[in-house]
């Protein structure tokens, strides 16, 4: 049975099905629109409520998501447009994906730097300080292999290959360092288990954990959908257009499970308005030097207090009584 292809019919020119459906290649174009422009805007408005923490690897996680959301809105307002030039579009979908998989790299990057920081074994720390360059370099190669795969313009299967090894990658780094990570909070939680430090502790282990379960089945299904999708291929217009729409929903589902776990959760939200107030009234004394008792036992509890000539000489001095009374107590 030959191909039929209605005149005029214009759709993905990067995915070459011999199949296309109008009103299908026009629904999928305009639908994924909305949903880049809706992950662009709220990595956006991410990027400015977090520009204060813009070292952190969460704020360049989210920056790595909205570059790769932007890239694919940009994308589907020109498949909107009707361009037929290839090799932008290539561009575009390679390289939108580059950065959304490098996001979750980040991440991995800073569970290792947790580890390494964190009292574990030695041994452990050494592997993760091998495994941590490992994912540095692979952020590095997949860049340098979307290069090579848009300058020699390599099969589609290729491609999906390509991102199923990284998907593959992802979700075994996630079960392995979330694990490791969710364990040690585990273990501190048990030894402080009241006050607010508590509840911190519990937070970051229902973040870590919700992280690494989301991640790894989000990331399976993203593998999963691109090895089916090289083995089965549509054989109908009809079919062209599911196969293009199931293609992007894990990409969808990918971005998306990042948006909504890295939400701060209400205690979070709380307790980084209150250390932002704490902060603003210490400013505020410190410029008019009216501090009370109390305050300097809070500001001493709190890690805020400074050392000074004055209380420099105070510790010194007590710990020559000390030195002192120490040692008569010996001689004795």
């Amino acid at each position: 049975m030959s191909t039929l292809i209605p005149p005029q019919c214009y759709c993905d020119p990067s995915v070459v099905l011999g199949y296309c459906h109008v009103d299908g290649c026009k629904a999928y174009a305009a639908i994924y629109l909305i949903v880049w422009g809706a992950s662009m805007y709220e990595g956006s408005r991410r990027i400015y409520t977090m520009r204060k923490v813009w070292r952190t690897a969460i704020y360049w996680s989210n920056v790595f998501l909205t570059i790769g959301s932007t890239l694919n809105f940009v994308r589907h307002v020109m498949l909107l447009a009707r361009v037929v030039e290839l090799y932008s579009m290539a561009v575009l979908l390679t390289f939108s994906v580059g950065f959304w998989v490098n996001a979750y790299l980040l991440i991995l990057v800073n569970w290792c730097d947790i580890i390494i920081n964190i009292h574990f074994k030695s041994a452990y720390q050494r592997a993760v300080r091998i495994v941590k360059w490992v994912i540095v370099a692979f952020i590095v190669l997949h860049f340098v292999g979307w290069i090579i795969a848009d300058t020699i313009y390599w099969p589609a299967k290729y491609t999906n290959v390509f991102i199923g090894i990284y998907g593959l990658g992802i979700t075994c780094g996630y079960i392995l360092l979330g694990f490791l990570i969710w364990r040690e909070y585990y273990l501190v939680s048990h030894i402080a288990a009241h006050g607010d430090s508590a509840i911190l502790v519990k937070e970051k282990i229902k973040k870590i954990t919700k992280l690494t379960v989301y991640v790894s089945l989000s990331a399976m299904l993203f593998t999963l959908t691109m090895i089916v999708c090289t083995k089965i291929l549509p054989k109908s217009n009809g079919g062209a257009v599911a196969w293009m729409f199931l293609t992007r929903l894990p990409f969808a589902i990918f971005i998306f499970v990042m948006h909504i776990i890295m939400v701060p959760s209400k205690f979070e939200r709380k307790e980084a308005s209150k250390r932002t107030e704490e902060t603003a009234q210490w400013s505020e004394k410190m410029n008019k030097l009216n501090f009370t008792d109390s305050d300097c036992k809070s500001m001493d509890q709190q890690g805020l207090a400074e050392p000074t000539v004055l209380t420099m000489q105070a510790t010194r001095s007590g710990q020559e009584k000390e030195s002192t009374g120490s040692s008569g107590e010996s001689d004795v």
